[in-house]
């Protein structure tokens, strides 16, 4: 049995909402990593658009970043990274997958960008964005997407694949692409009823 004072599930939740909620807000003074994860986290109490609006700030501030993070900084740096990622497929996505899917698709449209300013030596943040497009492709599903809309989004980031995070992006995409083109099937009239 673990001891009282180790850092446990069980023993921090003998602490009391009251009590974990004063160090919560105490730590989020001092360390913007746990104050960006409150944030997101009330965020989702409100709902898919809150958490949402949230995310895309996120995403606009990494898209104007301009300072190189070092390999000292890069382990906080791919957590931060990951946590956006890990909230639009496990947050948004349950609730609203189109705001999730143009959400993911604007998290990959920053590989590039984020990976010329890192230390990538370690392939930690480029595996974040391989992540990220296998997720591209179980939330699109979830939506159902124009089947055009979706190939061009496609051949769009194929074509700029230059680290390689796109690699997955067609076998992600095929269970989506069948969906949609199915759905759309669904939709046409068949060749025998209109000829009569």
């Amino acid at each position: 049995m673990a001891s009282k004072k180790t850092v446990t599930v069980h023993n921090l939740a003998a602490l009391g909402p009251d009590r974990l909620a004063v160090i919560l807000a105490d730590l989020a003074e001092t360390n913007a990593e746990v104050k960006r994860r409150l944030r997101l986290e009330l965020a989702a109490q409100i709902g898919g658009d809150a958490i949402a609006t949230e995310i895309g700030k996120r995403i606009t501030a990494l898209r104007k970043a301009r300072s190189f993070v070092d390999w000292q900084k890069r382990r906080d740096f791919v957590i931060d990274l990951d946590l956006q990622r890990a909230m639009i497929v496990d947050r948004v996505a349950q609730t609203r997958a189109d705001l999730a899917l143009d959400l993911m698709w604007r998290f990959m449209d920053l590989a590039e960008p984020v990976i010329n300013r890192v230390d990538d030596s370690s392939g930690s943040v480029g595996d974040v964005f391989r992540s990220a497009c296998e997720d591209l492709g179980t939330i699109a599903v979830k939506t159902s997407p124009d089947p055009v809309g979706l190939a061009d989004q496609v051949f769009t980031a194929l074509s700029a694949n230059d680290y390689g995070v796109f690699d997955g992006l067609v076998a992600a995409m095929v269970p989506a692409a069948n969906a949609a083109v199915r759905s759309k099937d669904c939709t046409r009239p068949s060749r025998s009823s209109s000829r009569s």
